[in-house]
């Protein structure tokens, strides 16, 4: 509803008048966005137009599983209620006036509201535009999110791609003012992070800045809690995962530590640099050389213990780590059958998959050289970081093995076994040594 009131002359007119709405509707599909009930009470007085309300209700949808399991006693206070926009403000209406401040407060505001992006935010920020300039001030918090990104980006033309329409002439640039921005940015401690082989929470802050037409720079440092990060067909523990601010917002600088952890050898990635430019190492406790590293880290054993299927798995591996982004066949293979252990090494059906035993305590004894030219297809699941279900089956000969794997510790393993052979072993691993071209010698003793 308006009145308008129209007074002056044609070349100063004055208009006042009252606007006020109710029951008004906004929704953006794109980001899932809705607001929805709200009211509007604004008053034109000489060509000064002043908002004293414009609020909303912000329609929230039921937050991802992750997030629902990550919020448990809070999500009703985050989620089980609508949140509010308000926004009042004043800007002069007349000709060619270039004056114009809002003032936003938002509490809760679905800004996404997608299954894989769902982002509530709440804060207060001043907007203002005078003499070609945007100002921006305000400080956000991510009071819950969830984000998962696609395994692959949709294609865009690069910056330097310019399109010319029809008649030949380049297309106008589009609408780029002067900027004043200063805004802060917390994402608080509710803020689920999935993509690109990353599964974390994320917590910290940013500030970005910018002044005329220069790209927005920002300061900060954003880290990761606890969470996993899959590299090599494996999930790893991420130890430290820090992103740094310190200029230009697309290229922060990293620091991040992610290991596999529950073996003799604990192996993992350790990456540097910045995002343009990372640079990726392996490293592992205690240390060895960079093969070993990559035999553990991938196969669960060192390299000694392998064949031509583990070769090729390595070989995948190492191509993976020096920017091969397609991820190989083996972790294709894993992917589609949903397993987490594939190998193909040379043994008996009683072996424990490491160093081959010569003896046994109790059960029929057997020498393990006779069966040196043995094929045996190993599969596993992961029902743990320390329990791992697998089944073993021989190439050569009639014999399959189901096993169940316990790391009681770095050195200490009970396995489960059932079928051809049925056993029960306890496995114990030291490291002892330290000769200058390789840190270390690992042996196993095994009773049964």
């Amino acid at each position: 509803q308006a009145e308008l009131k129209l007074a002056g002359t044609p070349a100063q007119p004055l208009l006042s008048g009252k606007f006020s709405g109710a029951a008004l509707l906004l929704e953006i599909p794109e980001t899932g966005m809705r607001l929805h009930d709200g009211v509007l009470d604004a008053s034109l007085q000489d060509n000064l137009l002043r908002v004293g309300r414009l609020s909303f209700d912000s329609l929230l949808q039921p937050p991802p599983r992750p997030l629902q399991r990550s919020l448990e006693e809070r999500l009703a206070d985050l989620a089980g209620r609508p949140g509010r926009l308000e926004i009042t403000g004043q800007m002069r209406v007349d000709r060619n006036s270039e004056d114009a401040s809002l003032e936003v407060r938002l509490d809760r505001v679905g800004v996404y509201q997608l299954p894989d992006r769902w982002l509530t935010v709440s804060g207060d920020g001043r907007l203002a535009w005078h003499a070609d300039t945007l100002t921006v001030r305000g400080k956000m918090t991510a009071d819950a999110a969830y984000w998962r990104l696609a395994p692959m980006s949709a294609p865009r033309l690069s910056e330097d791609v310019v399109v010319l329409g029809e008649d030949g002439q380049a297309q106008p640039a589009g609408f780029r003012p002067r900027l004043d921005l200063d805004l802060e940015a917390d994402v608080g401690r509710n803020f689920m992070f999935s993509g690109l082989g990353l599964e974390t929470r994320l917590v910290g802050s940013i500030r970005v800045q910018a002044q005329g037409r220069d790209l927005p720079r920002a300061s900060g440092r954003i880290r990761t809690q606890g969470g996993r990060f899959e590299a090599f067909g494996q999930q790893l523990e991420i130890e430290r995962g820090i992103l740094t601010f310190q200029g230009l917002v697309d290229n922060p600088a990293i620091d991040a530590r992610a290991i596999r952890r529950g073996l003799a050898v604990e192996a993992g990635v350790q990456i540097g640099g910045t995002v343009q430019r990372p640079v990726v190492r392996l490293f592992s406790d205690p240390d060895v050389p960079d093969v070993e590293k990559l035999s553990w880290l991938v196969l669960g054993h060192g390299p000694d213990q392998g064949s031509a299927g583990a070769a090729a798995l390595l070989l995948s591996a190492a191509g993976s780590l020096f920017g091969n982004e397609s991820g190989g066949l083996m972790r294709q293979i894993k992917q589609g059958f949903g397993i987490d252990e594939l190998s193909i090494r040379q043994g008996e059906i009683g072996d424990s998959g490491g160093r081959q035993m010569t003896s046994r305590v109790v059960g029929n004894t057997f020498d393990t050289a006779s069966g040196t030219g043995n094929q045996i297809v190993s599969v596993g699941r992961r029902l743990s970081r320390n329990v791992l279900l697998s089944y073993d089956q021989s190439l050569g000969r009639a014999g399959s093995v189901a096993k169940l794997t316990i790391s009681l510790n770095r050195q200490v393993s009970l396995i489960v076994r059932a079928g051809t052979d049925n056993a029960l072993d306890m496995v114990y691993s030291f490291v002892f040594g330290q000769p200058p071209s390789r840190r270390g010698q690992r042996g196993d003793a095994s009773v049964r």
